[in-house]
């Protein structure tokens, strides 16, 4: 959250935090356990999920938002941050029922 310019108790600010090479490692080998193959749409997802999710709890900060995200988690939230092929390959097709 610190690298979108959110701090420890939730504000939004301009201060983005530059992750050093060891938390950049770290957050690859953390989302590779979990199954991603790369950050860039889970990051841009938590941002968007924390800042919807502030405009209803004035209060809430990065901390008490990890408990919530985790609770709430799907997979199919990811998609409209992902390229548009991926999302045009995760749409259900049209199932045609033959009689």
């Amino acid at each position: 959250m610190a690298w979108n310019g959110i701090d420890k108790k939730g504000n939004v600010t301009s201060n983005r935090v530059y992750p050093t090479c060891t938390q950049i490692l770290e957050n690859q080998t953390a989302l590779a356990q979990c199954g991603f193959s790369t950050g860039k749409y889970i990051e841009k997802l938590v941002v968007f999920v924390f800042l919807e999710t502030k405009k209803e709890i004035s209060d809430l900060n990065p901390e008490l938002f990890a408990y919530f995200f985790e609770e709430n988690y799907h997979n199919s939230k990811l998609v409209k941050f992902a390229t548009l092929e991926t999302q045009k390959s995760t749409k259900p097709q049209n199932s045609v029922m033959i009689t």
